[in-house]
């Protein structure tokens, strides 16, 4: 087998590694590429090209060429920037650099004649697909623009080791619930259910998140006293207070937008939810690779009626004993199933199964 050379590449890589290195922040966004640093392994982190275009494309497929890599790894899956090696290896060169990606929804489908063409170029030239998702993986495998055996689930998860040295000592828990997602969040039902009772709840979001937008929420900040609105911004501080309150609290709840639940929306906050071995509560989407039912780690709502929010939170707080076994068997979950280190022997897995 030959010796194995990493390329990690993607947008703003070298600012996040720096981020990494200097600050002690988690491993998990780099998807195992620090775990197989620590390994002993090379990996080169580096930042793809913005330029549009003609001159990112011959300018990201230098910087690739440049590595001297034989592993190219994209935790994201972006195509115009990877269309000059798809190109090279569709024309039979530059076949000894295996590209491995991570497709967090099913494969692009743009309705531009071109562009289809485009995507399906650049997806031929992956040796290996990942989906969270086993439903996004099934929808990739009818598309037939790769073979089945190309595409594989990857059980992501939390830095657990980088959770546990945070995690404040103090193990005073308080009987609130916490929301602290950003994307495709639906506040309104989740604000709803909560006002109808005695209940406690937390919620923390950005004001804009890309094209999610929840400045209405400022208008509910102090209308109910057992509600806590809070805005925050994005940062290692905010993320490890978030974290500590999370670690406190009583159950995660997780209300999805459901036009929006085509691929695994809410994964990243039930991964968190069983890290951190709390109860979870979540809006029913067919794209969670983690049934949290079927795990009995949660309850699951299957629609955008606040009455099922309400018996749901009610029911977990008259059977604290029950959900606190729903904690328990998430944080063996995690531990077991869904968590960086068991990311990054899979991925290893397909490293050496590419190259030998």
């Amino acid at each position: 087998m030959s010796e194995i050379k990493i390329l990690d590449f993607n947008y703003g890589k070298e600012f996040e590694y720096e981020q990494y290195k200097s600050s002690s922040f988690p491993s998990h966004s780099f998807y195992g590429m620090i775990e197989l640093e620590k390994k002993g392994y090379k990996v080169k982190h580096v930042s793809m090209s913005r330029k549009s275009g003609i001159k990112g494309i011959v300018g990201n497929t230098r910087l690739i060429l440049n590595s001297k890599c034989n592993i190219l790894f994209c935790s994201y899956i972006y195509i115009m920037p990877l269309l000059g090696m798809a190109l090279l290896k569709n024309i039979g060169l530059c076949r000894k650099i295996k590209i491995i990606g991570v497709s967090h929804t099913s494969f692009h489908d743009d309705y531009s004649f071109i562009n289809r063409i485009i995507c399906k170029l650049v997806y031929r030239a992956f040796d290996r697909i990942f989906f969270h998702s086993l439903k996004n993986l099934e929808e990739g495998a009818a598309t037939g623009i790769l073979r089945p055996d190309k595409l594989k689930q990857l059980h992501w998860g939390l830095d657990i080791k980088y959770l546990d040295g945070i995690i404040s000592s103090n193990k005073n828990k308080v009987d609130y619930f916490i929301s602290t997602g950003r994307e495709y969040r639906d506040f309104p039902v989740l604000i709803s259910a909560f006002s109808q009772t005695n209940l406690n709840l937390k919620l923390y979001t950005n004001k804009t998140n890309y094209e999610n937008n929840y400045e209405f929420l400022s208008e509910l900040e102090n209308k109910y006293s057992n509600i806590e609105i809070k805005f925050v911004t994005r940062n290692k501080e905010t993320s490890i207070h978030l974290i500590n309150l999370t670690a406190q609290s009583f159950c995660v709840v997780i209300p999805l937008q459901k036009e929006a639940s085509y691929y695994c929306l809410g994964h990243t906050s039930i991964v968190e939810a069983l890290a951190m071995g709390k109860p979870i509560i979540v809006s029913s989407n067919d794209y969670h690779p983690i049934d949290v039912e079927k795990e009995h780690v949660g309850i699951k709502i299957g629609s955008s009626d606040s009455s099922e929010w309400i018996k749901a939170i009610t029911y977990l707080s008259e059977h604290k004993e029950e959900a606190r076994l729903m904690g328990e068997n998430g944080k063996k979950l995690a531990r077991e199933k869904y968590n960086i280190d068991i990311c990054a022997n899979e991925i290893l897995d397909s490293i050496k199964y590419l190259l030998e």
